[in-house]
C-alpha cells in the first residue's frame, strides 16, 4: 500500500460494523470493570473502540481491502472475549452465546466455570453488579433456584459469528 501511513484507509460505510464495534466496546467495558465500593469502574470506551477498530482495519488490509467490513469484526469478537478476566470469561461467553437461551442457573455456572456453588452464586452477583446480567430466583422446582439472565444490550449481535470466537 505504498509504505507506512499510505494505506488510505476508509471509514466504514456499513452501519453493522459501527454497531458491532459499539457492542464489543460496551461488552469489554462492562466485563473488565473492577468493583470499587460496590460500583463498577469502567474504563474509557474510546480507547477500546479505537484499538478494536485498528485491528479490524489491519485485518482488512491483510485481506487486500481498504475498508473494514463485518468479516473483519470477527477477529475483534475473539479479542473482546479474550480480554475479560479469567474468572468472568466462561460465564459471560455462556450468557452471550447466541445458541443458548441467555440464562444460566447456578448449577450451569458451576459446570461452565468449574467452581463450587457458593462461588457460582458470588459470580452471579458480580455479573449483576456489572449490569451484564440480572439474577433472580425461580420457584418452579420448589427450591428457589438462582437464575442469571443476560441484559438485553449484551445479547450477541446478528451478523457476528460466535462460533469463531
Amino acid at each position: 500500500y505504498g509504505g507506512v501511513g499510505q494505506a488510505g484507509l476508509e471509514a466504514p460505510s456499513d452501519g453493522r460494523v459501527r454497531a458491532v464495534l459499539g457492542y464489543l466496546t460496551e461488552l469489554v467495558q462492562a466485563a473488565r470493570a473492577p468493583i470499587v465500593d460496590g460500583t463498577p469502574q469502567r474504563e474509557g470506551g474510546h480507547r477500546i473502540a479505537h484499538s478494536l477498530f485498528s485491528i479490524a482495519q489491519g485485518h482488512a488490509l491483510l485481506c487486500g481491502r481498504q475498508q473494514a467490513t463485518i468479516e473483519d469484526m470477527q477477529v475483534c469478537g475473539r479479542i473482546a472475549l479474550s480480554t475479560m478476566p479469567n474468572d468472568r470469561r466462561p460465564i459471560i461467553r455462556a450468557l452471550v452465546d447466541p445458541t443458548g437461551t441467555g440464562t444460566l442457573t447456578g448449577h450451569m455456572i458451576e459446570a461452565v466455570a468449574d467452581v463450587t456453588r457458593p462461588t457460582a452464586h458470588k459470580r452471579m452477583e458480580l455479573l449483576t453488579t456489572l449490569r451484564i446480567a440480572t439474577c433472580s430466583e425461580s420457584e418452579t422446582d420448589g427450591r428457589e433456584t438462582k437464575i442469571l439472565s443476560v441484559n438485553e444490550v449484551y445479547r450477541w449481535p446478528n451478523g457476528l459469528d460466535f462460533s469463531a470466537c
